[in-house]
């Protein structure tokens, strides 16, 4: 008896998540969600045949972004930005922020609502629908990225640093970083004080990507860290996989 209980209440949760009435509460259920047919629930008049939905899940976010960038009235998809669905704000976000017809501080503007959304899945895509201008364009991108880390939000102030990392995950490497770190100093050098356990998590990560190319680069930096007071957190974890730290 407990076993089929447990069964219904999973395919009921399947269910309403497939049906946009309530948010994925982790990742296992963003992964297992039924893009298609929450799509084709959302938005019946669009048709979504050219997405391979059985692509990986960033390949299907970002698909389903393209059809509502090219169908959905803007009316619409600025309505849908505030969707019940972590997934169809993340769809929205896609729209947005791989939107080459609009300028860098426009799209930068436009996905921060989504870099500032209370799930933790809209946040990603948030950064991942920016990511390939990002990384075409990062030298332009610093500064502008730098203002956030002032942001009261840490949210964004976390944005700023996740959208940057030189490796990343689910992402393309960003080779200007890889190959030269400190041109992203602008970026992480105010968060060097960060309180926020989740931004000093990214802050580490920045820099645990930055050492697996540059190690010596980044002990001496955070040496200095260390000695202007910096967060011991951050430096700790940014430390672990360094072979010379």
């Amino acid at each position: 008896m407990r076993r089929s209980v447990t069964a219904l209440q999973r395919g009921a949760r399947i269910t309403v998540v497939d049906q946009g009435i309530e948010e994925t509460r982790n990742l296992s259920e963003i992964l297992a969600i039924s893009m298609k047919d929450l799509s084709a629930i959302t938005f019946p008049l669009i048709d979504f045949s050219s997405v391979n939905f059985e692509a990986g899940v960033v390949r299907r976010m970002s698909s389903i972004g393209s059809v509502l960038r090219r169908d959905c009235p803007s009316g619409t998809l600025q309505r849908m930005a505030s969707h019940r669905s972590d997934v169809v704000r993340g769809w929205v976000a896609f729209a947005i922020g791989e939107d080459e017809s609009r300028v860098m501080a426009d799209r930068l503007a436009s996905i921060r609502r989504f870099a500032a959304d209370q799930h933790f899945g809209v946040r990603e895509w948030a950064w991942l629908a920016v990511r390939e201008m990002l990384r075409e364009h990062i030298l332009d991108a610093i500064p502008m990225l730098s203002s956030w880390t002032a942001s009261a939000d840490p949210f964004i102030r976390r944005f700023a640093v996740e959208a940057t990392r030189p490796r990343g995950v689910w992402s393309r490497h960003i080779a200007t970083l890889r190959e030269d770190p400190e041109q992203g100093l602008a970026v992480i050098e105010p968060m060097k004080f960060e309180l926020d356990r989740y931004a000093q998590d990214s802050v580490a990560n920045w820099l645990n990507d930055a050492g697996k190319d540059h190690p010596d680069w980044v002990t001496a930096l955070l040496r200095r860290w260390s000695e202007e007071s910096a967060s011991p957190r951050i430096v700790k974890r940014a430390a672990r996989n360094l072979i010379s730290a």
